[in-house]
């Protein structure tokens, strides 16, 4: 990873509703967003509602998904790839409104749903042994999940203390739930990468400052490993914005730096300062992105379905 390619920018499409519009998740090409419901158009209703999209930077189409399944509270979000080409999934995890009990007993009221590029539709999958955290210190409508191995990760709240993660959930790609321990009790300053691929744990110590790496040695046996433990260069004022890794090498985002710490020389680098205080409130979320024509819409390209060129679905 080096600093040029932090130099290089595009521009979305324009966009009738950019509200709060964050990036969750980056793969092959294609770029996943989030953001509320238009207000203009918005009811109370549909006040916990996202607009999910799907971008292509290389071909300026975009895809707007579907309307989801009603909330009582903000949904979650996660996108799994199959092993074909334009084979995607999006998991969204939203809480009835209305739940009747059955046969006399409460039932949950959370459940999850999955939207597949092979269908084009939403299909509930049934109750999440979970309900996923949102993202930490990072954009309100962030997702602190992540793809790998088959497996879509992302933090369930500790029953002690709910800014804190106590466990994993995981959802396959076959739809099937699973569940993660952690290695020891960790902080709320906490972040889920994919470090030379394998699911990795960042734990930040807010009064020491000192970063322990974690790394899933064996996603079977759920045998977890301490990879090191080191000074983190950031103050205790500076808070993360957002963290991915690339090979051997993490890169965090705080207020005022552009931090890169490789894993294997032990060396820490900052790649850029950011004095200007306006850009702290920008939220940044990071992904590595790699160039492709592949289709918004997943299957063979159909402008009727659904895909636009620097638009959105109608």
């Amino acid at each position: 990873m080096k600093a040029t390619e932090l130099k290089t920018m595009f521009t979305s499409p324009f966009w009738e509703n950019e509200y709060n519009l964050c990036i969750i998740a980056s793969v092959d090409g294609l770029i996943f967003c989030v953001n509320h419901a238009l207000l203009g158009n918005t009811t109370d209703k549909d006040a916990n509602d996202l607009e999910i999209r799907i971008y292509n930077p290389a071909t300026k189409n975009v895809l707007l998904l579907p309307r989801g399944s009603p909330s009582k509270k903000l949904p979650r979000i996660g996108v799994a790839f199959g092993p074909k080409i334009n084979d995607y999934k999006v998991f969204r995890f939203f809480c009835a409104r209305h739940n009747p009990p059955a046969e006399g007993k409460s039932r949950p009221n959370c459940y999850c749903e999955v939207y597949s590029s092979n269908t084009g539709s939403w299909r509930v999958i049934g109750h999440p042994p979970g309900f996923p955290m949102p993202a930490n210190q990072g954009p309100l409508l962030g997702s602190n999940h992540i793809f790998l191995n088959g497996k879509v990760h992302w933090f369930v709240a500790s029953k002690e203390d709910r800014k804190v993660p106590g466990s994993i959930l995981t959802v396959d790609v076959e739809e099937n739930f699973g569940k993660i321990d952690l290695p020891q009790k960790i902080t709320k300053c906490s972040y889920l990468v994919n470090l030379e691929g394998c699911l990795s744990l960042l734990v930040v110590y807010d009064e020491s400052r000192m970063l322990d790496i974690w790394i899933l040695k064996d996603c079977h046996k759920l045998k977890w490993e301490k990879k090191c433990s080191v000074l983190s260069p950031f103050s205790e004022l500076e808070p993360i914005s957002a963290v991915v890794a690339l090979k051997s090498e993490i890169l965090f985002i705080t207020g005022f730096h552009y931090l890169l710490y490789n894993v294997e020389d032990r060396i820490w680098r900052n790649l850029v300062n950011m004095p200007d205080p306006l850009e702290q409130r920008r939220h940044p979320a990071v992904f590595t992105y790699t160039e492709s024509l592949l289709s918004t819409y997943g299957r063979p390209s159909d402008p009727e379905a659904g895909e636009t060129s620097n638009g959105s679905s109608t």
